[in-house]
């Protein structure tokens, strides 16, 4: 029996590139991670893609915001305008008492914003549903749209 020959699967990439060029403009987005070895994939994207802009989000705490600084800087480099910065993982609310934590600390995205010299757009939280709304195909917005955390969302868009 011969095995069948499955086709390569396609990268991020090579959807994008395939993408109908004749059709209406339309936003995409692409999560890149943080690190010098994730830049270089940053770096090699913005000169594959023609980026009409970059958002910077990070946790607020400082090792997060040296990448996330560095990140900014290259796309600046590259003319890529940077449309603000967003703070990820902002604060925990404990569901049993309600109590907010700072786990990572609170606020550093947007003082690097001001440092930076870029809008701060906003705060997500730490939140189980937006962590299960990722998982399972369902975003808080759509599931539990006017929730705190469904709007923390809509602040930042």
């Amino acid at each position: 029996m011969t095995p069948a020959v499955k086709p390569p699967k396609a990268t991020v990439v090579d959807l994008l590139m395939r993408a109908d060029a004749t059709s209406p403009p339309q936003y995409q987005g692409l999560a890149t991670l943080d690190g010098a070895r994730f830049r270089m994939g940053q770096l090699s994207l913005s000169q594959i893609f023609p980026l009409t802009g970059a958002v910077i989000v990070s946790t607020p705490q400082d090792v997060a915001l040296l990448d996330a600084g560095k990140a900014l800087m290259m796309f600046k480099k590259l003319n890529v305008p940077v449309l603000g910065m967003v703070e990820n993982m902002s604060t925990f609310v404990c569901p049993h008492c309600g109590e907010p934590t700072d786990l990572f600390g609170h606020g550093g995205a947007q003082a690097a914003a001001v440092r930076y010299n870029v809008p701060f757009l906003g705060e997500i939280p730490l939140h189980l549903r937006i962590r299960e709304g990722g998982d399972n195909g369902r975003p808080v917005v759509a599931d539990m749209p006017g929730s705190p955390q469904a709007e923390s969302f809509v602040q930042v868009a």
